[in-house]
Parts: structure tokens; C-alpha cells; sequence
């Protein structure tokens, strides 16, 4: 995440038409049955599974529109990604999306989205489909990742 965000400056410093150029980022790396959930800015990290849809990420904003960190942006500050380990016992659904999709769509409706659709891709469609139908006022990013509970080892 420094090297991205140390990009960004860097082609900053030699394109002014590009100054205080950022973005928000939101992922996941997976190891042994977890998950490590990480952003910086308002894209976001959710779980859905049979209790509904949690949050996993953190908002680094203030004033209700004002980002806190970013990569990019007007000043180079050393980030602090929030992070968060969770248990990935299955079957759910990792959401990881932009604010284009959260300004635009109540988290009800998201879990309600999530809940009916079968296919990765057909909910990340639907998801897309009701942030546009809402206004779309921001670019919409939306990846929807299936866990499937842990396979027992086949005996021989």
C-alpha cells in the first residue's frame, strides 16, 4: 500500500494537472481459514451469511464527507490502514465495494441482494444495477467473494 500510494505522488510530481490525486482502497488476503480485511478511506468490507451483513471496515472520514486518509491526496501523510481478522467458517459472502454503492444503497437492501442471488456474479451485477437505478453519483466498485465451509480431508 506505501509503494501504491508513493505511485501516486510520484506521478503527481510530474504531472501538475494530476495534483491531489487519490483514491480509497479496500481488500482481503487470505490465510488458513481467515480473513485479514483492510481499507483506507470510505470503501468498504462487509460479511454476509445466514445473521445478515456486518461491517468489517472502518470509515476514515469526518464531517460526513471528508476524508481522514487516502492514497494520494493533497499532502504525503504515512497511512494507518484499519485491519481486522475474522474466522472464515462458511458459507458466506465477503462484500468488498467503494462508496458509489454504499452512498447510493441501504445496507438492507444489500444484504437483501446478497441473500437472493447464487452466483458471484449475478449479485455483484445486482449491486451495481440498484447503486446505478439509485442516481449512481459515483463511480461504483463491487466484488463479492464466496467462502464455502472447510472440506473434510477424503480418507483412503
Amino acid at each position: 500500500m506505501t509503494a501504491a500510494n508513493e505511485g501516486l505522488f510520484k506521478a503527481m510530481d510530474i504531472d501538475p494537472d494530476l495534483f491531489a490525486m487519490g483514491t480509497t482502497i479496500v481488500g482481503v488476503a487470505f490465510a488458513s481459514g481467515e480473513a485479514c480485511v483492510f481499507n483506507v478511506g470510505d470503501s468498504r468490507a462487509y460479511l454476509h451469511s445466514k445473521d445478515g451483513l456486518v461491517r468489517l471496515s472502518v470509515d476514515h472520514v469526518e464531517d460526513g464527507n471528508v476524508l481522514t486518509q487516502c492514497l494520494g491526496g493533497f499532502e504525503r501523510e504515512v497511512l494507518e490502514p484499519s485491519c481486522r481478522i475474522i474466522s472464515l467458517t462458511g458459507p458466506c459472502r465477503l462484500l468488498l465495494c467503494s462508496d458509489g454503492l454504499t452512498d447510493m444503497v441501504a445496507d438492507d437492501e444489500i444484504s437483501a441482494i446478497l441473500a437472493k442471488t447464487n452466483k458471484q456474479v449475478e449479485a455483484g451485477s445486482e449491486l451495481l444495477k440498484a447503486a446505478l437505478s439509485a442516481g449512481g453519483h459515483d463511480n461504483v466498485s463491487v466484488i463479492v467473494i464466496d467462502i464455502e465451509p472447510p472440506q473434510p480431508a477424503a480418507t483412503t
